[in-house]
């Protein structure tokens, strides 16, 4: 129980209401008190709809709800007092100390529901978080947080404002809930509730109060929380599509919008820094075992909604909300309830932890190549049931559709229906230059740890290594490696770089200008601006640190996420110096091409842990079992190898037990899959005895051996197929003797955790080169 001035103000409106009825008689003041509540609920029930209808769209739409849950009270409470004033003018007679306290206590009834009415109108206002000093949650108005700086320079001291206790997603935060010392909100709400769900206001063929706003008072607290002052607090989707200003569903204009299934853990950051956040976030999402379903939303954002003077759209983790049913664990009936997202994802690969109260921003004024609009990945985890239907317990989720009802909402009217909705894979999730929710500059490019952000240059102060951390100093030189079969190199001067790698996956070159964003003691981040051998635009970000005084560890940019070791030429095993090249350095030659193969002309790369058809396994089979006449391996509904003759899909897929098409992927790593059309040489089988000289080339110059390979024969019909989990055990088609021609063919590679694959090479000859890096 918390006492504000908000407690003060609601206990004056109880006390004004109760002493007025208490001059009236107990049968007057009984009639006013049943239309007090009567009206009340009737209000806050449908002043929505009225708002929404008629209110939205301009000026002040901010405060729409809150005068029209208001005005509407007025409205319907007034008349029907007049009424019954005017048809009743008498009163019951009773004793008088029975009436005078028969009046009071209905005066209090009509004050509790009045001082409710208000307080629910009040936090439906663009307020600050603290309506009066009440908050729905512990809050602390201000707090120190200190935030450090470059190197060399003092931690400064700033103040956090209008922040809850608290890192996690309010619909998981019950430990840090709070309620008024005078819970007049409360008591209206669970009337206008109970009344919704088995009373009066039930609606016919409608949804309840319940199904839209499962926890009302907790959304408006939320649509509080972390959006600046002048900001929209109102995102607008009206029913006849006069104006949508959040689309969550996938239409011809935003084709990438909508849900999908993430199962495989993300790479993991804190948006916040140190001083601000209170919760360690180490756990995998999703986390192993986990019966939740992690999803992506992926949200985008109309014209109007930004904040038109900046271009911004302001938003914060808890002005969105997914409404699902789920399992109440006391009585085990499905009710309705709101999931927060946990956070944001970042290139379709990085989640970014988020408080509930962050402020999350989106830079619309800045347009995105090919982009229908700004947007953001949101990230929940919500039961299986009550999202999910369509699809057995235990099955690939992706196999079923979302549950009738379900919808996504952001920004209070925003709203999103998500009935009926495909979930697409994580292979189909992709970077989209469209959504980029903006960072705090080191918490984006990992050059610390969150926590610790370089202070912006001094007015006047060089860009350049003069106002760099130390170790920039000490880069000029070349500097140069063994990788990928080949070689590569790093040649740097004052404001100048040149990266070149030479292998038998293809050449790089890129020229261009550098300068230190960050870094301390013997790690130093660079941002690179220039251009490739083809004449392309680079901007990149590299995380160098000094591993010796003549050995360097460097990630990001063409490198790669695994940090690769360069050795400085003329240090120690290195060859002799090479001078710095002068400050204006020439751009490099085209790079030669590189031999390529044609046996196989590779069509599509993406991420896909699934074989090309479902096989029926028995009920409760493991380890090695036959189909199909060949053989599969089964573990934990995961299929860990196979080898299969000839077949088709359909004979696969009969027999008795689920269908599992989920391939075991070895850990640290994810499968992806190549599509290819194969050359006529040879009867199109000219790769087949090369099956283990074929690999993805990640960033970082890594080869990948081929786990799986699968061609579709005579005409399409039937399927030959190995797969293997174990990476070094590898794969042959070697033993196979084709009766006819493949029409296709598809090949796996198990890829370390965070890298992209940038080629397919057989032997020392290029099958296919993807620029950008996918998946």
């Amino acid at each position: 129980m918390t006492f504000s001035m908000f407690v003060v103000i609601l206990g004056m409106i109880v006390l004004s209401v109760a002493f007025f009825h208490s001059t009236q008689g107990f049968f007057s003041a009984a009639i006013s008190a049943i239309l007090c509540v009567f009206a009340a609920v009737l209000s806050v029930s449908y002043h929505e709809i009225i708002a929404e209808k008629y209110l939205m769209g301009g000026q002040l739409t901010d405060y729409a709800h809150g005068a029209t849950v208001l005005l509407l009270f007025a409205v319907i409470y007034l008349p029907l007092r007049y009424v019954f004033d005017s048809l009743v003018p008498g009163n019951v007679r009773l004793p008088a100390a029975a009436d005078k306290a028969g009046s009071i206590l209905m005066g209090l009834v009509a004050g509790v529901f009045m001082a409710g009415l208000a307080a629910f109108a009040a936090q439906s206002l663009p307020m600050a978080p603290a309506v009066m000093g009440y908050s729905r949650f512990q809050y602390e108005a201000e707090r120190d947080a200190n935030i450090p700086q470059a190197e060399g320079k003092r931690t400064l001291t700033r103040y956090v404002r209008d922040g809850v206790n608290t890192d996690l997603p309010l619909h998981l935060a019950d430990g840090e809930r709070t309620m008024a010392m005078l819970p007049a909100d409360d008591v209206l709400m669970q009337t206008v509730y109970r009344l919704s769900e088995r009373g009066a206001l039930s609606p016919f063929g409608g949804r309840s109060v319940a199904e839209v706003h499962p926890d009302w008072l907790t959304e408006l607290f939320g649509q509080r929380l972390g959006i600046q002052s002048a900001a929209k607090r109102v995102a607008i989707n009206k029913s006849d599509g006069s104006q949508v200003d959040v689309i969550a569903a996938r239409d011809a204009s935003h084709p990438d919008a909508g849900a999908y299934l993430i199962d495989r853990p993300l790479r993991q950051r804190t948006h916040e820094f140190k001083s601000v956040i209170t919760k360690k976030h180490d756990e995998p999402i999703p986390k192993k075992g986990d019966p939740r379903i992690t999803i992506v939303l992926r949200t985008y954002f109309g014209a109007k909604a930004k904040d038109t003077k900046e271009g911004f759209i302001r938003f914060s983790p808890s002005s969105a909300r997914l409404v699902a049913r789920k399992k109440n664990p006391g009585t085990g009936e499905l009710e309705w309830t709101n999931y927060y997202p946990l956070g944001t994802v970042d290139d379709a690969a990085e989640l970014y932890y988020n408080r509930p109260d962050d402020f999350l921003f989106i830079d619309d004024a800045v347009e995105a190549p090919g982009a229908q609009g700004r947007g953001v990945d949101l990230l929940f985890q919500v039961e299986r049931e009550g999202f999910l239907t369509g699809a057995a317990a235990g099955a690939d989720p992706t196999t079923g559709k979302i549950a009738p009802g379900v919808f996504l909402e952001v920004k209070r009217a925003g709203r999103v229906d998500l009935s009926g909705q495909e979930i697409a894979p994580q292979a189909k999730l992709k970077k989209n230059p469209a959504i980029a929710v903006m960072r705090k500059p080191l918490i984006k490019n990992g050059a610390v740890e969150p926590g610790s952000a370089p202070a912006a240059p001094a007015a006047g102060a060089s860009e350049g290594p003069s106002a760099a951390p130390p170790a920039a100093a000490k880069l000029a030189g070349s500097w140069d490696t063994v990788i990928g079969g080949g070689t590569s190199s790093f040649t740097f001067t004052p404001s100048n770089v040149e990266y070149v790698r030479r292998g038998l996956a293809g050449n790089v070159a890129i020229n261009g200008t550098w300068k230190a964003t960050g870094g301390s003691g013997t790690t130093v981040t660079i941002h690179v601006d220039g251009q490739d051998a083809g004449e392309k635009k680079v901007s990149e970000d590299y995380k160098i640190e000094f591993t010796g005084d003549d050995q360097i560890a460097v990630s990001g940019g063409t490198v790669g996420e695994t940090p690769v070791t360069y050795r400085r030429k003329g240090g120690p095993g290195g060859e002799s110096p090479t001078p710095p090249a002068p400050a204006a350095a020439k751009p490099a030659a085209p790079a030669a091409p590189a031999k390529t193969d044609t046996s196989l002309a590779v069509t599509d790369l993406a991420e896909n842990p699934k074989f090309y058809a479902p096989i029926r396994v028995p009920a409760g089979g493991g380890g090695e079992v036959g189909v199909g006449g060949g053989t599969v391996t089964v573990d934990a509904n995961q299929l860990k190898t196979i080898s299969l003759p000839p077949v088709t899909p359909a004979a696969l897929n009969n027999g008795q037990g689920e269908p599992i098409n989920r391939l075991a992927v070895p850990e640290g790593s994810f499968l992806v899959q190549a599509e290819a059309n194969p050359s006529p040489d040879a009867g199109g089988w000219a790769w087949k005895d090369r099956v283990g000289q074929i690999f993805a080339v990640d960033k970082a110059g890594g080869r990948h051996p081929v786990v799986g390979v699968w061609a579709l024969v005579n005409n399409g019909n039937e399927v030959v197929a190995r797969y293997t989990s174990d990476p070094a055990g590898g794969v042959s088609l070697a033993d196979f003797m084709p009766a006819g021609p493949p029409t296709k063919v598809y090949l796996a590679f198990a890829v370390p955790t965070g890298q992209q694959v940038k080629q397919i090479v057989i032997g020392d000859a290029l099958l296919k080169a993807f620029e950008p890096p996918v998946p």
